[in-house]
C-alpha cells in the first residue's frame, strides 16, 4: 500500500511497527512529539529511520533483522538527501495546521 501526498513523495507505512510493535509506539510518539514541536514532517521521517536500527538492537533482535533495519535506515536517508539539504540550510517547508499554507 502506498500512500501519496499532493506534491510530495509517495509514502509507505513504515515497517517498524510490523517489526516490533514496542518499537513502533516509541518511536511514533517521538515522531509526533518532533512535528508537533518543529513542524518538519521529513525530520520525523529521517528519525523513525535512524531509530528502527537501534530498537532492534535495544530488543535483541537477531542480527539480519538490524541488518534489514541498517539497510532501510540508508534508504531513507538516501531518499531523503535533498530534504536533508533543505534542513540543514534552514529552507524545508513546515507543515501548517491549518488549510490557508503549508509553506512554514
Amino acid at each position: 500500500m502506498i500512500l501519496s501526498f499532493s506534491g510530495r513523495k509517495p509514502r509507505e507505512p513504515s515497517p517498524v511497527g510490523m517489526l516490533d510493535w514496542r518499537a513502533a509506539v516509541i518511536v511514533y510518539v517521538i515522531a509526533a512529539l518532533l512535528i508537533l514541536i518543529t513542524r518538519y514532517i521529513s525530520l520525523a521521517s529521517l528519525v523513525i529511520t535512524l531509530l528502527m536500527p537501534v530498537f532492534m538492537i535495544v530488543f535483541a533482535y537477531e542480527w539480519e533483522v538490524v541488518a534489514v533495519t541498517v539497510v532501510l535506515w540508508a534508504l531513507g536517508w538516501f531518499m531523503h538527501r535533498e530534504n536533508i539539504g533543505r534542513l540543514v540550510a534552514s529552507t524545508e517547508r513546515k507543515f501548517s495546521f491549518s488549510k490557508k499554507s503549508n509553506l512554514g
